[in-house]
């Protein structure tokens, strides 16, 4: 799995997604994960459709956070 994370304030592009699907398939990977709390505009969504892409904006990340508390997990250290 090739894993991006945007630290950008401003939503992702689909030239991103695009590169990072690319990269993906490139190295070897079969499925491409990016990560921005800011989101992704509408064209990297439509750009990310129907391909390997998964697009986890700052509201999905919050729920995959909320669901790692509730199941009384630890934090996750960086």
């Amino acid at each position: 799995m090739h894993v991006r994370i945007f630290t950008s304030a401003v939503p992702v592009g689909a030239a991103e997604v695009q590169a990072s699907s690319d990269n993906a398939h490139g190295g070897g990977f079969h499925k491409a994960l990016l990560i921005s709390a800011a989101g992704f505009s509408d064209e990297a969504i439509a750009a990310a459709d129907g391909t390997a892409v998964e697009l986890i904006d700052g509201g999905r990340l919050d729920e995959l956070m909320d669901i790692r508390r509730t199941r009384g997990l630890e934090p996750i250290e960086a």
